[in-house]
């Protein structure tokens, strides 16, 4: 008869092959691509964007910043023939609608602490450095394989998202 540690080890190593992932990082302006052409799209049991326009304002001011952002969490669900994959959002959809939403000029930035010159501006009123600045900064995506299915992403959600605000 196995000891309960030996069964709770085989437990474990049984769960973390469904927990496999990459670690990737990718402009904004890629990612914003990407989700534009739905290669990274919202699953439908995921909530709506709900971020105000203060947080929104505040996180890219963030990003201008240099602050550091935590990662996005996604899963790659792509059928053997998609080119260039496609991942659903596990978490990050709040930043990503953003950061499309801003690079796109649909935010004007308001309530701005740090950067006060910025409230009421849109990014295609930055300085085209600035624009580009803006643009190559990389994110981090903390990107699932196939093993991750839709149970297991629902935890990972949960897990995720317990006691945190971004």
């Amino acid at each position: 008869m196995k000891h309960p540690f030996e069964v709770a080890d085989e437990q474990i190593q049984e769960k973390k092959k469904q927990v496999d992932y990459d670690v990737r990082e990718f402009s904004i302006e890629i990612l914003v691509h990407k989700f534009k052409k739905k290669n990274i799209y919202v699953p439908p049991y995921r909530p709506d964007f709900t971020w105000s326009l203060e947080k929104q304002s505040q996180f890219i001011e963030s990003v201008i910043l240099g602050i550091p952002i935590a990662p996005l969490f996604v899963v790659d669900v792509a059928n053997p023939g998609d080119k260039g994959g496609k991942w659903e959002i596990i978490d990050g959809i709040q930043r990503v609608h953003t950061l499309t939403r801003f690079s796109e000029n649909q935010l004007i930035l308001n309530g701005l602490e740090m950067l006060t010159m910025l409230n009421g501006k849109k990014m295609e009123e930055m300085s085209g450095a600035r624009q580009r600045r803006f643009l190559i900064t990389t994110l981090r995506l903390i990107v699932f394989s196939k093993k991750s299915d839709l149970p297991i992403r629902m935890e990972l959600f949960k897990r995720i998202n317990t006691g945190r605000s971004l």
